[in-house]
């Protein structure tokens, strides 16, 4: 990798010539790493040596991005990757990124995989503006959103009604501001089965894409859309919450004539397309936020030739926040207010922005806020609650984010993301003789959350749908 990027710095346009993508390197590059100890979450094959299975030849998608780029779109041109797990959307959304900023100066991806996002940590529906190519895996190039919110859970099962509602919201926000400055990549998440199949056709009749591009497995067929999408299909199906006659707020186009399908077979090679799994790349993405917390110590070890380790979260400088200025809400877990302390101390929390409405003030002064119920929540940024005061009632949070955006900041929300155990269990130095991964136990009263259920209902109506008229 050494000798083809030797002269990267000088040569940008190099990087972004076409004929670069000709084929695609995927997460198994051999990279020269610095005597650093990084967490077991930040260990990944992406440094592992390279062999000759790692490059794939990618003619077929070459043909499909050189027709999407033949046309010229003043108004925005929307193209949503489509298929079961682990088929390679992600990895020709990225190739797709790549060849489109050969043209543009900016291109708009809406992260609609929640489990495994690709320029945020998991949980956040995002709208991102890239700019730059895209050469690794997701940890390795994320990116603040242009405008982005905490879903909460790792899969849209949980709650589909908010799922499918926050991504028209973003999609509303593209089209409002940022169709003349570049296209749209829409990822969607791979549960293509049931209750997936009903968020897909709904998050279809919202986009209103120019292009569909369903990428079916060769090797698993049962991870494949039972059927090959076209406008009659997407017309006649059930959604979830989205009728077939509805009219997108988000885009002044409809998928009927103007949307055109292209079906492709993944492309194959000795190993898996996801050498990862889907937790392990959660961790490294989680894990690859929360590093630019150690920057300053790593800075001071300076050129040193010892090993670095990373200092133990209780040797870093927190946020100190009074209790009156936040309020706390569990996104994915019913948990009774009275333990809600317990249930945030040391865990990964989002630092939202939520309408004041929604905040009910504690009368309890043991307690702090709270939250009706799972709210519309701007992401600022993630935290971890590094401890709990209730003498002083005071929050010691730690985050990458600077003061400013956090000067906003009126909610702490808990979801179905964890820390990596490496934050806690691992350490040359120290002993862990006690550890439990995300488990609430308070003086017998409860040995877990009660998960909450958002994905019962009767089936919607054919007249309207779920969020009224437009």
């Amino acid at each position: 990798l050494s000798k083809i990027f030797k002269k990267m710095d000088e040569s940008e346009e190099f990087i972004k010539n076409e004929s670069f993508y000709s084929v695609i390197l995927v997460e198994r590059l051999n990279l020269v790493m610095p005597r650093v100890m990084f967490p077991d979450a930040l260990r990944s094959p992406l440094f592992s040596s390279l062999e000759t299975d790692s490059v794939l030849e990618t003619d077929s998608w070459s043909v499909v991005v050189d027709e999407i780029l033949s046309n010229n779109y003043n108004n925005g041109c929307s193209v949503m990757f489509c298929g079961g797990k682990d088929v390679g959307k992600s990895s020709m959304a990225r190739y797709t990124i790549n060849r489109m900023l050969s043209r543009y100066d900016s291109v708009f991806y809406l992260e609609c995989d929640s489990g495994q996002t690709e320029f945020t940590p998991p949980g956040i529906l995002s709208l991102v503006k890239v700019t730059s190519p895209l050469l690794g895996p997701p940890s390795t190039h994320l990116i603040k959103p242009e405008r982005s919110f905490f879903y909460g859970y790792i899969s849209p099962k949980d709650s589909p009604t908010q799922y499918i509602h926050l991504i028209e919201q973003l999609l509303v926000h593209y089209y409002n501001h940022y169709a003349t400055h570049g296209p749209l990549i829409i990822n969607q998440q791979g549960w293509v089965k049931g209750l997936g199949l009903a968020l897909l056709i709904d998050c279809i009749r919202i986009a209103s894409p120019k292009y569909i591009i369903q990428i079916d497995s060769v090797e698993y067929a049962s991870r494949n859309l039972l059927v090959k999408l076209n406008s009659d299909f997407i017309g006649q199906q059930r959604g979830w919450c989205i009728d077939p006659n509805y009219k997108s707020s988000a885009s002044n186009c409809n998928h009927g004539d103007e949307c055109k399908f292209i079906h492709l077979n993944s492309l194959t090679n000795k190993r898996s397309f996801s050498v990862n799994k889907s937790a392990t790349t959660r961790n490294e993405t989680t894990a690859a936020y929360f590093c630019t917390m150690y920057e300053k110590d790593f800075k001071c070890h300076g050129q040193s030739n010892l090993l670095w380790s990373p200092p133990l979260l209780s040797k870093l400088l927190p946020y100190v926040v009074k209790w009156k200025y936040l309020a706390l809400h569990v996104m994915h877990q019913n948990v009774s207010f009275e333990l809600i302390l317990h249930a945030f101390n040391l865990s990964v929390v989002c630092l939202a922005t939520i309408n004041k409405e929604s905040i009910i003030l504690s009368d309890d002064t043991d307690l702090p806020n709270k939250i009706k119920e799972n709210p519309m929540a701007e992401y600022s940024g993630m935290g971890i609650v590094r401890n709990i005061d209730p003498v002083n009632k005071l929050f010691y949070i730690l985050t990458p984010e600077p003061p400013e955006v956090l000067q906003h900041v009126n909610a702490l929300l808990k979801g179905n993301i964890q820390l990596p155990v490496s934050y806690l269990i691992e350490h040359p130095c120290e002993s862990h003789p006690y550890y439990c991964h995300d488990y609430i136990s308070v003086s017998s009263k409860v040995s877990s959350g009660m998960k909450t259920r958002f994905n019962l209902k009767r089936k919607p109506s054919r007249n309207k749908n779920s969020f009224g008229e437009k």
